[in-house]
């Protein structure tokens, strides 16, 4: 991992370094025009070739013509220069490049990568993350890619990227609502990690520690957005959320907004937001005691007061606290928060602290 206020202008160097001299950059059009696309170009000291077709939750069409692009173009390396969306792009094409695109079919996706994949020593393209957003994506070794209304996970220790390039300056232009959104996204990771199965003493340490920090600087960030110090903080903050989000799991919180997103379009950061208050007081009995070193990393006097607090932070942010206001404009889902509960009755919903496959998390 390269980090650091302006080192986005080694990643010509570190392309070198690891052999590789055809970058195909992987963004979304708003990206490309941005001024901070003209410091990733810089940075390869070129005018490199440019897939901009990234898009929110991953629709496997872009993720084929993605992979398209770089044959087209002979790209040895992907630099996916964006949010969770785009690394996962990079981190799905990389699959396809190693495995053909056929390894992406329903029954094909998470057999493939739960036990592992050998890079071989001839690996056809290498993938650099540039993070621009607080997703925390750069940092896993999973993506999600959606197909007819559903989110499918693919994990495996060959795709978490193969370098992560994050330079705060890339993040000073992003709007507050996805600061926010990816910022809650990072919290997200934390809370439930807090109360995973799969928790360890480090898991905990680095939960509540990051917590801490995000708790504390999303707010200042999003009221001071230049503060480029603040701003790398909570970069840092989101990488050690995804770390533990890999290692603990995530459960019932991030299952509801994949399923959301999958279904309406809704921004992952924002479902995160509206959620996660919700989802802390259903779980409040099983995970007592996770939350309870939730309350003392922010600052709140127990574990019952934890989903407050966080509720309180996204109406500071200016976030919204509705499902009906998190909807993306004539995505005709008006009814579709009282509907979504059908999908998952109350006694499945109770089974939080468990272990999801791939599949039983997008049912």
């Amino acid at each position: 991992m390269v980090f650091g206020v302006d080192r986005v202008h080694e990643l010509g160097a570190e392309l070198e370094r690891l052999g590789r001299r055809r970058p195909l950059v992987l963004c979304s059009w708003r990206r490309r025009r941005s001024e901070e696309f003209r410091h990733v170009a810089g940075g390869l000291g070129m005018t490199p070739n440019v897939f901009q077709g990234a898009e929110e939750h991953l629709p496997r069409p872009v993720v084929d013509a993605a992979w398209r692009a770089a044959r087209e173009h002979q790209a040895d390396a992907l630099v996916s220069f964006g949010g969770g969306s785009t690394i996962d792009l990079g981190k799905a094409a990389q699959f396809v490049a190693e495995h053909g695109d056929e390894a992406l079919g329903d029954e094909n996706i998470s057999p493939l990568l739960s036990d592992g994949t050998p890079v071989t020593e001839s690996q056809a393209l290498v993938h650099v993350a540039v993070p621009t957003t607080y997703s925390g994506a750069e940092a896993t070794r999973c993506f999600f890619v959606s197909e007819r209304q559903e989110k499918r996970r693919a994990a495996g220790p060959h795709v978490r990227p193969d370098l992560v390039l994050a330079d705060p300056s890339l993040t000073l232009s992003l709007p507050w609502k996805p600061t926010g959104g990816t910022g809650m996204t990072a919290l997200a990771h934390c809370v439930e990690a807090l109360y995973s199965p799969f928790r360890t003493d480090w898991t905990d340490s680095l939960a509540t520690r990051a917590a801490r920090s995000i708790f504390r600087l999303l707010p200042v960030v999003s009221k001071h957005p230049k503060r480029v110090r603040e701003r790398g903080e909570l970069l840092g903050a989101a990488y050690i959320g995804g770390v533990i989000s890999d290692v603990t799991h995530m459960s019932l919180h991030h299952a509801l907004c994949n399923g959301l997103g999958a279904r309406t379009g809704i921004p992952h950061g924002l479902a995160n937001a509206i959620l996660l208050p919700h989802v802390m007081r259903f779980n409040l009995e099983a995970a007592q005691d996770g939350l309870a070193h939730l309350a003392e990393a922010i600052g709140v006097e127990g574990s019952a007061e934890t989903a407050d607090a966080i509720e309180a932070l996204v109406a500071d942010l200016g976030l919204p606290q509705k499902l009906i206001s998190g909807f993306p404009r004539n995505s005709g889902k008006s009814g579709y928060s009282s509907r979504i509960w059908s999908r998952w009755p109350p006694g499945r919903l109770n089974e939080v602290p468990r272990r999801r496959t791939a599949r039983s998390q997008c049912r």
